[in-house]
């Protein structure tokens, strides 16, 4: 016979009251001795017995919010329950200094939207932080005297992140990114990082195209390079941000999608298959307006850029709010962040793009994993394949309290990339390809255009001019010519064969 399952805490509220909420991550259960293990695609912590509880909501509710941690997707859907809203009200009563039942009153009021019959809270209990500090990042602290609970939401009440301290490491503050981007730079001529300032914008634009599997037009990454360069010198508003996404996703013919909100249900997805169905369209509008309001209390918080430009961007990609051109724009936006924090050093950015795009498959599981917690909890119809899905009831309360801790792991992963390796190499390969200009310019008499090209050969072919480019593109260089390119490739380059810059900009 087949044990039944003790589940604590959230899993138990999410079990016995069936709550539509993403899959939980780690799920806690009793067990004869405390243990840590993987279940199918979530976390397993089992508790010993000493830990078991009245089969009561508030019980559980205050058991997760001391061993868990925080949910509000979960407790936000619980307090829809008015068995559960009377069961708080009656603990309160008896109870009226709790702490861990005065947050719970927040989220029931504010955050769920239900009001309860009871008067505020007394006057000589000490202010309890909605949000632990020590566990998460927050925002600005405000105290709400109906509760005596500080608001240090990371957002609103409305829409707010979670993302976890332990998630970012010391070497990632601004003060650290700062730090180490100027000790990247120190030694670089001055005209060298001039130039290496556009380039490097124009490495992040190609990069955030290529993460879409896209080729972007020439005139396309002009119009998304003058973007990032004006990154961070405004306050986001809503008809910026339409504004940001005609420059970015702009079509030679009209298209009523350009520069709007989406109007129809879009997915995400591979082939057939569903990955992700964001929030209905009709209710973008209203999400996106509580978007603005999180960025806002989001920016004006202490959190490291990097955090902020995860919470802000990645909110941003699964409410979805275009039909089109959402990723790039959530690649904007993280760079937004980062040059308003101060994140640019004599004009270069931290080229984010670029280091997902090396490390894209760590990037794109972190998003699927929160894809497919969430489609856990969505119901769709789609009467045939390539038709499009329709939910059968309104998701968007899904998409209001994410947790985006494991996404904060690939933009980490990425800066890191940038600061350690690719800056430094970058700013090595422009110096080392503007000296081979100056060298073959003096020596070749070639135009501007053919001089490009053979350079671009140069770095393609580990310094050689093959039989087949020289007939194709070169044949009026004689024997000499060719090997005078190719010897001044060898002195100027440092590692032959491995010059071409890994995300440099084709030439």
């Amino acid at each position: 016979m087949k044990k039944t399952i003790e589940y604590l805490g959230y899993a138990w509220l999410q079990h016995t009251y069936g709550l539509n909420i993403p899959a939980l991550a780690r799920v806690a259960q009793l067990g004869p001795r405390q243990a840590f293990t993987r279940g199918a695609g979530y976390d397993i912590e089992v508790f010993p017995r000493s830990y078991a509880r009245q089969p009561a909501a508030i019980e559980h509710m205050v058991f997760a919010l001391t061993h868990e941690g925080v949910n509000l997707s979960c407790l936000e859907r619980a307090f829809q329950i008015q068995e559960i809203r009377d069961e708080l009200t009656q603990a309160l009563k008896e109870k009226p200094s709790s702490g861990y039942l005065r947050r719970l009153w927040f989220i029931c009021e504010e955050v769920a939207g239900h009001r309860l019959a009871l008067d505020d809270a007394l006057a000589n209990v000490p202010y309890e932080d909605l949000i632990p500090a020590e566990r998460y990042f927050v925002g600005p602290s405000q105290n709400v005297r109906r509760y005596k609970v500080r608001d240090n939401l990371f957002g609103t009440p409305r829409l707010s992140v979670l993302i976890e301290r332990a998630s970012v490491p010391d070497t990632l503050t601004n003060d650290a990114i700062q730090q180490r981007m100027h000790d990247e730079i120190a030694g670089f001529p001055t005209a060298a990082l001039a130039r290496a300032a556009l380039y490097i914008m124009t490495s992040e634009t190609r990069s955030s195209y290529a993460i879409e599997q896209e080729r972007a037009a020439p005139d396309r990454i002009h119009r998304f390079i003058r973007l990032l360069e004006h990154a961070g010198t405004r306050v986001l508003t809503e008809e910026m941000l339409l504004d940001i996404h005609r420059i970015a996703v702009g079509k030679d013919r009209p298209d009523p999608s350009v520069g709007a909100f989406r109007y129809e249900q879009n997915w995400l997805g591979r082939g057939d298959f569903i990955n992700l169905l964001p929030p209905p369209p009709e209710r973008v509008p209203e999400l996106m307006e509580r978007w603005f309001e999180m960025h806002e209390r989001i920016q004006t918080s202490n959190a490291p850029a990097i955090v902020k430009a995860n919470a802000i961007a990645h909110s941003f990609i699964y409410i979805h709010p275009f039909m089109d051109g959402n990723g790039r724009l959530s690649r904007f936006l993280m760079q937004d962040v980062l040059a308003s924090e101060g994140l640019r050093v004599k004009g270069i950015i931290l080229p984010l793009s670029a280091g997902l795009q090396t490390k894209l498959e760590a990037y794109i599981q972190s998003l699927d994993s929160l894809s497919t917690r969430l489609m856990s909890a969505i119901q769709y119809e789609q009467n045939y394949l390539g038709e499009p899905p329709e939910l059968v009831r309104d998701n968007t309360h899904l998409f209001t309290h994410l947790d985006l801790t494991e996404q904060q792991a690939p933009l980490n992963s990425s800066a890191e990339l940038v600061l350690s390796t690719l800056l430094h190499d970058e700013l090595t390969y422009l110096v080392a390809r503007d000296a081979l200009k100056e060298r073959l310019n003096t020596e070749l008499d070639l135009s501007n255009r053919d001089l490009e090209l053979l350079i671009a050969v140069l770095y393609q072919n580990g310094g050689k001019v093959s039989k087949t480019k020289r007939q194709s593109h070169f044949a009026l260089l004689n024997d000499q010519e060719v090997l005078i390119a190719e010897e001044a490739f060898d002195s100027i380059v440092a590692v032959p064969g491995e010059a071409e810059s890994s995300w440099a900009p084709e030439p």
